[in-house]
């Protein structure tokens, strides 16, 4: 199995099923709790970045699981990139390999927004944060650039691109969102998302260095006698 150049509906893997599924039901838990029991879930869980404290803690985990209460439609979309564009990834590293890439995409997302406001804590930033699942989805796709480099590929049937070409357009798909949001935690985060894809298919793929198995020989204090010869005796003497 490797990816195709041609787009071609994946089946939906094991690994993506549960975690559309984890993402889904978040997404729905959040809007039951805010909308029908008062509870801030959203402010809880999703990474604040202007105000960096103790909750980041967990926020740098957490972000992932929540996604704004009105964006219905960016969320099932962004489901819809993690299944086409991480399934087949699923299906040509295995499901450990797809699990380590998600916890990759999401945390090389979050520690490089925190890394980057802390850094410019003392400029007036404005109001900055990270939620959503779309840094799975661009570690993802980075991935799948890194895969393929140096070949052609069909970003979803609708026109041919190289490896290196994709990876441009995911920085200026976050470019333009940051154009459209002001929001640095987001261009931050899909950026150190991106970096973490290429980085993670990189480093599965290094070359192994592999250690000889043959056993050196070790020294002990016990002194070896063949056949009943003394250790002072000079010629041997062997056993009948």
């Amino acid at each position: 199995m490797e990816y195709s150049p041609r787009f071609v509906f994946p089946r939906l893997t094991s690994f993506i099923k549960k975690l559309i599924i984890i993402l889904l039901a978040a997404y729905v838990l959040e809007l039951i709790l805010m909308n029908f029991a008062g509870i801030p879930l959203f402010d809880w869980l999703a990474l604040n970045a202007s105000n960096l404290g103790v909750a980041t803690i967990w926020q740098i985990f957490t972000y992932v699981l929540v996604d704004h209460p009105s964006a219905v439609m960016s969320l099932l979309f962004g489901l819809l990139f993690i299944w086409l564009i991480l399934s087949p990834f699923e299906m040509l590293y295995g499901s450990k390999h797809t699990m380590q890439l998600c916890a990759v995409g999401v945390l090389s997302g979050s520690l490089s927004a925190v890394v980057i406001h802390a850094l410019l804590s003392g400029f007036s930033l404005g109001p900055s944060g990270l939620w959503g699942s779309h840094t799975i989805a661009y570690a993802g796709m980075a991935a799948m650039a890194a895969t393929m480099k140096g070949r052609r590929l069909s970003l979803f049937g609708l026109f041919s691109m190289t490896s290196n070409q994709l990876l441009l357009l995911l920085v200026g798909l976050s470019l333009l969102m940051f154009l459209a949001s002001k929001n640095l935690a987001m261009l931050v985060g899909s950026l150190g998302a991106i970096a973490g894809g290429v980085w993670y298919v990189r480093w599965i793929s290094r070359p192994r260095a592999y250690k000889s198995t043959r056993s050196q020989g070790k020294t002990t204090s016990f002194k070896v006698i063949q056949g009943g010869q003394s250790s002072n005796s000079k010629p041997p003497t062997w056993l009948n």
